[in-house]
């Protein structure tokens, strides 16, 4: 973190020409490079060898919290601190001429338990006293002290934890110690995070009724030069033994008939893959995409453990949220007319007449359903190879965007002071399954999850002008801020990717009536 400068110091074609002599065996440039080129060039090589040695790569479009100054200016400057400094930083010259800074004349928290130790004459690090020092002694050195009984005041002031002022600022500043420390590592930081952190460090300062409200982050980022910046996260993953020729072989005759058989002869608007995203041990969706990147409705949600919800609430639910479909228990323990009806409802009649339908071993009972329906005409299930699907299956990729979107809403309702919307209710994580899934089938996501074919082969490689939106930056950017919700005019939830406008989050999510969300 310290290495950080301004692009300016960097010349993209002396990086590009040292990144090709590590590539081929063009001669090393003779043209003056610096070490921080030299040192880009070498991290690019590097992450390209691991890309290209991966079984799966993505980059996640995120966000993350820095301090102004990383770069703004040529090198990090520490911003000043919420509270006194420490012990080894205070100078003793208290320049007394000048006006007093502190709450109203009075010294802070800090100062008085320095002033304290000093007279106690503690051991550093330690709470065992040698001999108190005279009053003249602690007057030399902390120059705000006027007498015993005022250092007896401050150590009973201490005893009991300061002022309300004063926790508020002790926190504020052991917030701003583990941000410097977790930003001076690169770590990604978001709002709840710091939240988060308040927390758990009030759990020791005991300020009563403290909840880190988004005013009490927004004057924490404020005071402390701490702005938003747009990053990406590269993940690459590797299997611990590489893979096999033959196993190679496997995937590429999956792959290619995949292509060669069906998005050749019927489009790949026609090829669908489906399968299961798992939100915990008790609740799951089913998403069913196309090659174009279309995610088809209705939605399914599956209860595993069926004491969870009744039937009469999961059909009232249903009449409630349109495009919705609930099922009980696991799919594959269904009954065979049941799982013939939830089949026809979110798949048949949802396609053409003519399909290919990919799926992993967990939906190979969606062959017998396809049979006993008399669909075999008209869908043809191909089943990816057993312990391929890190290679073959488009929404092992496709659902992280789902989890994403799913994780922005959960972090608002944590990070909003007085959102009494418990999301772990069953009926609120319906809610919000079927709220994401509204948006990320909008028209403007039409082939949002297409680049989940690409990457594993089955298209080709996208033109820049097919980049996607990012859900999450369109639903929770910066333009959010400025915006409220177009129908009460309170603070906005998110942009709606239907209609395009801002919404509360009352709107959003909690006044539903048939046939469901605002744009119906």
């Amino acid at each position: 973190n310290q290495n950080k400068r301004k692009m300016s110091y960097i010349n993209p074609r002396r990086v590009v020409s040292h990144l090709e002599h590590y590539l081929t065996d063009v001669p090393e440039p003779e043209a003056p490079i610096s070490h921080l080129e030299i040192y880009l060039a070498k991290m690019l090589f590097q992450v390209i060898f691991d890309v290209a040695n991966s079984v799966e790569f993505e980059v996640i479009p995120d966000t993350t919290l820095e301090f102004l100054e990383s770069y703004e200016t040529s090198a990090i400057q520490e911003p000043e601190r919420a509270v006194s400094p420490t012990p080894e930083e205070y100078i003793p010259e208290d320049p007394l001429s000048a006006p007093s800074t502190s709450r109203f004349d009075d010294p802070d928290l800090e100062y008085k338990r320095r002033a304290v130790e000093y007279w106690r004459n503690y051991k550093k690090g330690y709470k065992v006293r040698k001999t108190t020092r005279t009053l003249e002694s602690v007057k030399e050195k902390f120059k705000r002290v006027k007498s015993i009984s005022q250092l007896h005041a401050w150590k009973n002031y201490i005893d009991k934890g300061g002022s309300r002022f004063d926790k508020s600022k002790l926190i504020a500043n052991m917030i701003l110690d583990k941000f410097r420390r977790e930003a001076g590592v690169n770590t990604i930081i978001h709002d709840i995070d710091i939240q988060n952190w308040a927390r758990k460090v009030n759990e020791e300062v005991k300020l009563e009724n403290f909840i880190a409200s988004k005013t009490w982050l927004f004057n924490f980022k404020k005071n402390n030069n701490i702005v938003r910046r747009d990053v990406g996260k590269l993940i690459v993953r590797a299997e611990k033994e590489m893979v096999s020729l033959e196993q190679l072989s496997i995937v590429e005759q999956f792959r290619s008939m995949i292509q060669n058989e069906w998005i050749f002869q019927i489009g790949r608007e026609n090829v669908f893959n489906v399968a299961e995203c798992m939100l915990n041990s008790t609740f799951s969706v089913i998403l069913i995409i196309s090659g174009g990147g279309r995610l088809l409705s209705p939605l399914t949600i599956t209860v595993a453990d069926q004491r969870k919800i009744s039937r009469q609430e999961a059909s009232h639910l249903e009449s409630t949220i349109s495009g919705l479909h609930i099922i009980t228990g696991r799919l594959e323990n269904q009954d065979p007319a049941e799982a013939n009806r939830w089949f026809s409802k979110v798949f048949v009649n949802c396609t053409a007449t003519r399909n290919c339908l990919v799926i992993n071993h967990k939906f190979a009972m969606v062959k017998d359903i396809v049979v006993n329906a008399g669909l075999s005409d008209r869908v043809n299930v191909e089943v990816i190879p057993y312990g391929f699907e890190f290679m073959l299956e488009p929404l092992k990729a496709g659902s992280k965007i789902w989890i994403r979107f799913v994780k922005a809403i959960n972090d608002y309702i944590d990070a909003t002071e007085g959102c009494n919307f418990d999301r772990k209710q069953i009926d609120n994580i319906v809610k919000i399954q079927a709220f994401v899934h509204s948006q990320l089938t909008a028209d403007r996501y039409s082939g949002l999850f297409a680049d989940a074919w690409r990457k594993l082969g089955f298209l080709e490689v996208r033109t820049p002008d097919q980049e996607p939106t990012d859900p999450v930056t369109f639903a929770f950017g910066r333009e959010l801020r400025s915006n409220l919700c177009h129908i009460c005019e309170d603070e906005a939830f998110l942009r709606c990717a239907r209609c395009e406008r801002f919404i509360c989050f009352d709107h959003a999510l909690v006044l539903l009536s048939p046939p469901g969300f605002h744009y119906l």
